[in-house]
């Protein structure tokens, strides 16, 4: 099993995998959803790095195993939307000892969820993108092609 790459078009979902895509897109947490859906590890990195694992596995848009989850469109799209929304909820106290809460964007939270609806969608690329520099004897080299509009040194660039 391990190093072998799969595409989700003859891919059986397991029990355990079945647990494991509910538990993600309940909260799109990979580690966490590994510990959910069983997976035997002793640390919380080990669950970790399992759960990126058994993401890796489903290698391919993730929508196509939803029935198979038994996962229904509705419940995914409303996760996403309150994940995407996400609020992280702040206490402070003024200089009378008086609490205040008050809520700003998880961005984390955010963050993880935009990335699950690109996983949903097959969103992610199978090759690796093409950086815009590289490393040549220890200095940055900028290897991406631009046009420019005016001279750097006439003033008239924007």
């Amino acid at each position: 099993m391990a190093g072998r790459k799969h595409d989700n078009a003859g891919f059986e979902l397991s029990p355990l995998y079945a647990r494991f895509l509910r538990a993600y897109i309940q909260h799109g947490n990979a580690g966490r959803a590994a510990k959910e859906a069983g997976c035997k590890c002793q640390t919380p990195e080990s669950f970790r790095v399992r759960g990126s694992q058994m993401l890796k596995r489903l290698n391919g848009p993730l929508h196509d195993l939803m029935g198979a989850a038994g996962l229904a469109s509705a419940d995914i799209l409303r996760t996403i939307a309150q994940g995407i929304n996400a609020k992280a909820a702040h206490v402070a106290y003024d200089k009378f000892g008086g609490l205040h809460v008050y809520k700003s964007p998880d961005w984390q939270a955010r963050a993880r969820f935009a990335d699950m609806a690109i996983r949903l969608m097959g969103g992610y690329p199978k090759q690796q993108m093409e950086l815009p520099f590289a490393v040549a004897d220890g200095k940055l080299v900028i290897t991406a092609e631009f046009e420019a509009t005016a001279p750097l040194d006439s003033g008239e660039a924007a």
